[in-house]
Formats: structure tokens, sequence, C-alpha cells
């Protein structure tokens, strides 16, 4: 399902439906609509997407993601030059949820496939990033089996504390085909200074 970044933040598609969820059914995967309509920037970052998602979907030990604390999202100036500078090479994870904020969304959306974040008040600590090691290789489907699981009340509910977008080489290749190109603008914290 292709959704703006700041709905993304809200609504869980995986729990819509009037007699039942949706996700009952369906194995629902959250993507980034704004693929579909890039602008000259987002266009200029498509092929470093597409390498990520490369390096990420051939790694064969652990989990892909780099992991990032409240800390580091404070400055957004300085977050831009990481993601810009190419700090951030695999999938990122954040430890909390970041709230109302779809700027954030967006920047960090605009740079990586897959970006996972924690849908619980407490977010999800170091001890808990473990549960992604078991299910990487299953994912994102193993999303949808632990939202199925929490729901039936079965235990393991580290994995269903997630949220995740997951732009994989299919979605992509997608919206490269079939996107619109939007006229381009010029934001004041990107490009050059």
């Amino acid at each position: 399902m292709a959704v703006p970044s700041g709905l993304l933040l809200a609504w869980r598609p995986e729990e819509a439906g009037v007699a039942m969820l949706l996700g009952v059914r369906y194995e629902v995967r959250l993507h980034r609509s704004n693929r579909l309509t890039p602008d000259a920037v987002l266009r200029s970052i498509e092929p470093v997407v597409a390498e990520r998602w490369q390096s990420i979907s051939q790694h064969q030990a652990g989990t892909p993601v780099d992991w990032l604390a409240y800390e580091d999202l404070t400055d957004p100036h300085l977050l831009r030059g990481h993601l810009r500078n190419g700090r951030y090479t695999r999938g990122i994870g954040l430890t909390q949820h970041p709230g109302a904020d779809a700027r954030l969304m967006e920047m960090l959306l605009a740079y990586t496939p897959i970006l996972l974040w924690p849908h619980a008040p407490d977010g999800i600590p170091r001890e808990r990033h473990g549960c992604l090691d078991r299910s990487w290789w299953a994912m994102p489907g193993a999303l949808a089996r632990a939202y199925r699981d929490r729901w039936r009340g079965v235990a393991g509910a580290d994995l269903a504390d997630l949220r995740a977008v997951w732009d994989d080489e299919d979605w992509l290749r997608f919206c490269r085909f079939f996107r619109t190109v939007t006229p381009p603008t010029r934001n004041r914290d990107e490009g050059t200074p």
C-alpha cells in the first residue's frame, strides 16, 4: 500500500476493515508513495536507494539496519548532513516513535528503502533489536505474521511493536516505470549551503 509519509505515522492500514481486519486476510506492506512523484532531489538520490536495496537484500549475517536514537534525530541539519554524506548505508531503524514529524519521515525515506520505527510508547531499546535478527530473512512478511499473532493473543510481541516502510526492488522499479515528474522546487535546507 503506497502511503504519504505523514499518514504513515498515524494510520495502520492492516487494522482497517469493518467485518474483519485487512491484515487478517492480506499481507499489507507499506511503501512510500512519494517515490511515484519524485522531485529533482529525490530523482538524484534514486540510484543510491536502489544500490542500498541491493546491498540490504544480499546481506548474509545479522540485520542490515542502522539504528538511530532520539539524540541522532534532534538536529535536522546534522541528520541531513549524515544522510547526504552516506553515513547510514543500510536500512534505518528508529529506537523511538518519531511523533508527528512528517518532515523527519520524508527526510529519512528519501535516503533509505527500508525504515523501521516502533509504535509502542516505550520504543524499541537495543536489547529488543534481536527480534529482527531472528526474522530478517522473512521480512516484511514476518511483520504481518507478528501482527496477526498479537491480534490472536500469541506471545512474541517484540516484532509486532515495529512499523516498516519496505520499498523493495519491485516497488522501486514500479515507481520508476509509473512515476510522474513534479516541477523542480528548492527547499531552503536542501542542496549546498
